[in-house]
């Protein structure tokens, strides 16, 4: 039977390093962070080249054959990329879900303190 034994987990077995693999493209992330910190790059472009770098590695898996070297020594698999880019997409969406909400309920700052004087009571 062809169920009996899903694929995914015959080549994730056979792929050499999968996790290392992911764990370099990690690594490249970490030093496009922090080589765009010591260079006070903006953040926004950090991210930027953070997801074309992300981008790059899943059309990688998409696009070469099995046996390409470049998609072997990045895990063989475009199944954990995406499934990094969906949960990484699901907490982007979330985190922008609250600051929506955080807006429209934010409430106006009035300083009643200082724009009128002190009573009579109060001074007492």
């Amino acid at each position: 039977m062809p169920w009996a034994t899903p694929r995914a987990a015959t080549v994730v077995s056979d792929q050499p390093g999968g996790a290392r693999a992911m764990m370099l493209v990690l690594v490249m992330a970490a030093a496009i962070w922090v080589v765009g910190w010591a260079m006070k790059v903006p953040t926004r472009l950090r991210w930027g080249l953070i997801g074309l770098l992300y981008g790059a590695v899943v059309i990688a898996h998409l696009v070469l054959p099995e046996a390409n070297p470049l998609r072997v020594a990045t895990g063989g698999q475009a199944q954990p990329w995406l499934v990094l880019g969906l949960i990484a997409a699901l907490g982007m969406g979330y985190r922008a879900l609250l600051a929506r909400l955080r807006a429209r309920h934010q409430l106006p700052a009035t300083d009643t303190a200082a724009t009128q004087p002190l009573r009579a009571a109060e001074l007492d």
